[in-house]
């Protein structure tokens, strides 16, 4: 007499298997720590493909030495984020960025962020990355900068 577990097509066991984590949970959010929003701030992010993303983020502060709002925007390419089984992936992007005063209503700073880092996508959503980066802008300051990224891919 065959067994409920031998009746399961192995169809469509492979077909849920066969596609990367990147592919599964596009659409992701969470916190930036350092990175292109200075101290930290928010993102959202999507993968156009497994392997490509598109991210917006940025902070408000409110702060002696920082009052003002800054966002970036740009995009990331995952090394191997078309691999099957692969919750781990370097990456690089390159991102605009602008600071802008609160109280004036002007752009203090903008520029460029290239960051190259490693991230980590688990099959339940998680994901964790850390980076380093080229941050060239016109307040000038130390190019090399480091991000970690907190957040949740649904």
């Amino acid at each position: 007499m065959p067994r409920a577990a031998d009746s399961v097509p192995v169809e469509s066991v492979e077909k849920e298997e066969a596609e990367p984590v990147r592919a599964k949970r596009r659409l992701g959010l969470g916190i930036y720590l350092l990175g292109p929003d200075v101290l930290y701030g928010g993102w959202l992010n999507y993968y156009i493909l497994p392997n490509l993303s598109i991210e917006v983020g940025g902070a408000h502060y409110s702060i002696p030495s920082l009052s003002g709002t800054i966002w970036h925007a740009g995009s990331r390419w995952y090394f191997w984020g078309r691999e099957l089984g692969k919750n781990w992936s370097p990456y690089f992007g390159i991102f605009h960025y602008r600071l802008t005063d609160s109280n004036q209503y002007r752009i203090d700073e903008a520029g460029f962020y290239a960051p190259f880092g490693v991230e980590f996508l688990g099959e339940g959503g998680g994901t964790f990355a850390v980076e380093t980066a080229l941050k060239l802008g016109t307040g000038g300051g130390f190019p090399l900068w480091l991000g970690l990224k907190l957040g949740w891919h649904f």
